[in-house]
């Protein structure tokens, strides 16, 4: 089970040799110096000398070492052979035959190199090390894993077995997950736990429960999409969660929690145990708490300017239709003004000579066509959200209920009219009218 994080080529690169070495990689850790070299030759046996090279060479440069000298690439044994002054005995498997041997030649090597071995104190101090870092954030297992790795290479430890560190890494992440979930669980009352298990109940008439239902974001930017989305919010509050202070606990921890509670289907959630049930469920509601009221600003904002742009399409469509009018409301009107312009008497004739030309009733008809054909653009801004506005009140009044605004003093009239319109004076005006 912890070595499930680990795949092939994880446990190929922890501590092993590659398949070839190049001429670097045997001058840079498979020379023996002097010291080395006296080290090794104070073994009896042939097999035991090659075997002590072996490992001694393998732990400066895998930073630990191995079970067998058989483990390694034949050039090294022929490497270190040579500089013995020897050839690769038969026998060699007989080295790992002794425990004994094996552990007297490790504390040698350890010494000798300057490494520490993987002890109790080592093992509580890279512990204490994991637990800092899950504090800070959620660390990933097999990231976890690889910065131990270089933490014990900057401390000259040897490496211990993989699968050694890989349950320390589990182990690890799980009490820091546990200890998480108490901390969370001692913050909520009796009705707020009840209100995070009916989270996973399925209401009547549905087919799935009140999470998933929660966890589905609205996609269409339409009035009911908008409105289910502020139903969502109102759900959420109405749940009573979001006074529950998490800021003290790591934010990774949270943000993975939440993560599962998003992605998991509700039936395995609801067969953990209660404390990691409960702490996932409010993970997830405080985050869903965030998101709903981004997805509301988000199908708001692309509501509107849906709606925009269909006034501005219904007004061209209107200004199309009825270019023909304004044609002639205007050729009729620039004839009149031209014959007026020309007249050289008195204004008082040209004007009775203008209206027995054109007749004035034909003149006011073309002077009203133009002006309501050519309005100006504060004008037409606000006839086109003027033909939206029956959508608009389908919302309008639970958005500006559920949606708290802010801002600074250059929008304060803004907020003192929004304030007007989340009064009760406001709905018994428009009720009125």
């Amino acid at each position: 089970m912890p070595l499930l994080f680990l795949s092939d080529t994880d446990l190929e690169r922890y501590a092993t040799f590659p398949q070839t070495l190049e001429v670097e990689e045997l001058n840079r850790h498979f020379v023996l110096g002097p010291q080395d070299l006296a080290l090794v030759l104070e073994r009896r046996r042939d097999y035991n000398r090659l075997g002590f090279a072996v490992q001694l060479c393998t732990l400066r440069a895998l930073g630990t070492f191995v079970e067998s000298p058989l483990e390694v690439p034949d050039v090294v044994l022929r490497t270190l052979a040579r500089q013995i002054g020897m050839v690769v005995p038969r026998d060699l498997k007989r080295y790992a035959r002794r425990e004994m041997t094996l552990y007297k030649h490790h504390k040698l090597i350890l010494n000798h190199l300057g490494y520490g071995a993987f002890d109790k104190f080592e093992n509580f101090r890279i512990t204490r090390w994991m637990y800092r870092k899950l504090l800070i954030g959620d660390v990933r297992p097999l990231e976890l894993f690889e910065e131990a790795v270089f933490k014990l290479r900057d401390r000259r430890v040897a490496f211990p077995a993989a699968s050694t560190l890989a349950r320390l890494v589990v182990r690890v992440r799980e009490r820091a997950s546990q200890k998480a979930e108490l901390a969370i669980s001692r913050r909520l009352s009796t009705e707020q736990v009840l209100s995070l298990e009916s989270l996973l109940l399925v209401p009547e008439g549905e087919r799935k429960s009140n999470l998933d239902l929660l966890r589905r974001a609205p996609v269409r930017p339409s009035a009911p999409s908008l409105i289910a989305a502020l139903e969502r919010i109102e759900k959420l509050r109405a749940l009573k969660l979001d006074g529950v202070d998490l800021s003290d606990l790591p934010y990774g921890r949270i943000k993975m929690m939440s993560r599962q509670g998003m992605t998991v289907w509700a039936y395995t959630i609801s067969q953990w145990g209660p404390l990691k049930r409960q702490a996932t469920l409010l993970a997830t509601v405080q985050h869903l708490l965030g998101r709903s009221l981004s997805d509301v600003l988000d199908v708001f904002e692309r509501l509107m300017h849906q709606l925009g742009l269909s006034g501005h399409y219904r007004w061209l469509q209107f200004r199309l239709r009825n270019l023909k009018d304004l044609d002639e409301s205007a050729g009729l009107l620039g004839k009149a003004m031209k014959l007026l312009l020309e007249w050289k008497k008195k204004q008082p004739v040209a004007r009775d000579k203008v209206l027995e030309q054109f007749g004035e009733a034909e003149l006011t008809r073309a002077v009203t066509q133009v002006e309501t054909l050519t309005t100006g653009a504060d004008v037409r801004d606000s006839e086109v959200w003027l033909s939206a506005q029956n959508s608009v009140w389908n919302f309008f009044s639970r958005f500006i209920k559920v949606v708290a605004f802010e801002g600074t003093p250059v929008n304060s009239g803004l907020l003192e009219a929004i304030t007007f319109l989340q009064s009760e004076s406001w709905r018994v005006l428009r009720v009125g009218n």
